[in-house]
């Protein structure tokens, strides 16, 4: 798995390509490129509320095809969704894991970058989704 083409991309609101993406783009790059799995379009604004909170976190309409898993079960291609702080009020973060504790993201404040999933990001974990349907290649 090489994901060296997915580094250093430029943050655009709402891109879904190698010219421009937010989180979810990234993401949705990502699993269409490698994966041939396409995500649903996301009508949001960055801020997806927690359960209990007004709206639930989905990344995708088909959730049956969807598992969540533990940080223990983490392999590369599974989705990890981030609360924006330690007060855990909104999740509007995503990234893409690649294996040996890395995983790919991008904001506003930088381009696409790998990143270690430390203490830091760990404590930001909202759930972490793996796709289970099986892929047709």
């Amino acid at each position: 798995m090489n994901f060296d083409k997915y580094i250093n991309l430029k943050y655009k609101h709402k891109g879904r390509d190698f010219d421009g993406v937010d989180c979810y783009g990234l993401v949705w790059l990502i699993l269409k490129n490698e994966l041939e799995i396409v995500l649903p379009e996301q009508e949001y604004t960055q801020k997806w509320y927690l359960e209990g909170k007004n709206y639930i976190v989905e990344i995708s309409k088909d959730l049956e095809n969807w598992s969540k898993i533990s940080l223990e079960q983490l392999k590369p291609y599974d989705v990890i969704l981030f609360y924006n702080s330690p007060n855990k009020i909104i999740v509007n973060h995503m990234g893409i894991f690649i294996g040996e504790d890395k995983f790919i993201h991008i904001d506003e404040s930088h381009n696409s970058l790998l990143d270690r999933l430390n203490n830091f990001w760990k404590s930001r974990i909202y759930t972490i989704l793996r796709y289970t349907k099986e892929v047709q290649k």
